[in-house]
């Protein structure tokens, strides 16, 4: 389990992003992160990543401190899937998507291990990129970036995954492929933790919802889709109006005005 105690996190310790935040992240759950721009999400991401140190408080990765651990064994554990990140030209999707097994293989290791070979086909095949594998990096589409870079989280076969909005370059049918990878994942006992702003998507994948408030530098509000996600609280926290309608015991989420 990941927990975060008593975090302070930011740049600047007398005007930090987020303070005081208490959470647990259970494994076999998906908890989405969600909350107005500029207020904190990809911070806190960044933070349980050991990218940021905490100005305050701690980060515990199974009742242990992330700062006793390397960044190697670290990512055994949890692997980060970022919102942009640029690799050589030269580079092909293979390639790319084969550094995810990097924390697998020894300092001395150059060749790849049958276990490797199967974790990056097993990546391609999720993310649907089978047959770019031999596409050149700067060849890409924003979409198909998008795609290797949760398919070298993949190949890491971390018990913890950790996305940072990783829809925003997708046309609708690779969001939803998304939404089914996410929930496949939770159902093999990894816990997902991701950063979505379209609430009917956050609507179809979260078991838990951590709400964060741009005003008060702290969680609003935590707990399952049908207790965060409604009309006054979206209003509250957003300052928008939503008008929320049920078809088919489904929900769905109308921006209306603000």
């Amino acid at each position: 389990m990941i927990e975060a105690k008593s975090l302070d996190i930011g740049w600047n310790k007398n005007d930090p992003v987020l303070r005081g935040v208490n959470l647990s992240f259970k494994p076999g759950m998906i908890t989405t992160i969600a909350g107005p721009n500029g207020s904190g999400k990809s911070t806190l991401l960044k933070t349980l990543t050991k990218l940021l140190e905490p100005l305050a408080g701690d980060v515990l990765l199974n009742d242990q401190s992330i700062k006793d651990l390397s960044f190697a064994g670290f990512a055994r554990k949890v692997a980060y899937v970022p919102q942009s990140k640029d690799f050589s030209a030269a580079l092909t999707v293979k390639q790319i998507i084969s550094l995810g097994r990097n924390t697998h293989q020894m300092w001395w290791s150059w060749q790849m291990s049958q276990d490797d070979t199967l974790a990056i086909d097993e990546a391609l095949l999720k993310t649907g990129l089978t047959e770019l594998q031999d596409r050149d990096w700067n060849c890409l589409s924003g979409g198909e970036r998008q795609r290797t870079l949760i398919a070298v989280a993949l190949a890491q076969k971390a018990d913890y995954l950790i996305l940072d909005e990783p829809v925003s370059h997708l046309d609708f049918k690779y969001q939803l492929a998304v939404a089914d990878l996410l929930k496949s994942l939770k159902q093999s006992g990894i816990s997902v933790i991701v950063v979505l702003h379209d609430l009917n998507l956050i609507e179809l994948v979260s078991d838990r919802i951590v709400l964060l408030s741009k005003e008060k530098k702290m969680v609003a509000k935590e707990g399952t889709p049908a207790e965060i996600l409604t009309e006054e609280t979206l209003a509250e926290v957003f300052d928008v109006k939503v008008k929320i309608t049920t078809l088919d015991q489904r929900r769905s989420f109308h921006l209306i005005g603000y």
